[in-house]
């Protein structure tokens, strides 16, 4: 029988992948995936981390819903005209399509998950 469920300790997991989404890769930026790659069926997870980076980076169209909860820093996310700064507890969702630019003032920590992946 199929465990149905797991458990991931904080420090059991490494920060050691670079951050793409949609073909960009992000400076300054590594990520903790947590869940199965390639697996469509299945909800994507993890970590993400940012150190302080002027360097802004955009995604033109999302390429799936994607919720994305601060835990450390301020994440600044521009749809259009419009500049959200994402503080310590915010969560932001993101439907698949939207244009987004990123960046951060400060070093972010945050927990996503997306689907399909």
């Amino acid at each position: 029988m199929d465990k149905k469920y797991e458990v991931f300790k904080k420090g059991s997991y490494k920060f050691d992948l670079p951050m793409v989404i949609d073909g960009v890769t992000t400076k300054n930026t590594d990520m903790a995936n947590l869940s199965e790659e390639n697996d469509s069926n299945r909800l994507g997870f993890g970590f993400f981390r940012m150190d302080n980076t002027e360097d802004s980076f955009t995604i033109e169209s999302f390429p799936f819903d994607e919720v994305v909860v601060i835990l450390e820093g301020i994440y600044n996310a521009r749809v259009g005209e419009e500049l959200i700064k994402l503080k310590k507890g915010d969560v932001f969702y993101m439907k698949k399509g939207l244009n987004v630019t990123f960046s951060s003032d400060s070093y972010v920590e945050a927990f996503y998950a997306n689907y399909p992946v």
